[in-house]
């Protein structure tokens, strides 16, 4: 049985490049998302910071707020 602190290391993805490799896009277009707060992220040091859990949840409620292909504006 994990831990607490074992499942937290697991969830943390540290720097773009690792952001950027989990959420599917390019290394370039996830900076540019991370720099303007697009993205549930934070700076250590000059690193950028998140974790799958709130990557997940961010993309799930951005599905959510979406209008459905019958509610086109």
């Amino acid at each position: 049985m994990h831990d607490q602190s074992d499942n937290l290391a697991d969830d943390i993805l540290r720097g773009c490049p690792a952001i950027a490799e989990y959420i599917g896009l390019p290394e370039r277009q996830t900076f540019y998302v991370l720099q303007r707060k697009l993205l549930p992220a934070w700076k250590e040091g000059k690193f950028w910071v998140s974790t799958k859990s709130r990557l997940n949840h961010h993309y799930r409620e951005a599905n959510n707020t979406q209008p459905s292909e019958n509610q086109r504006v």
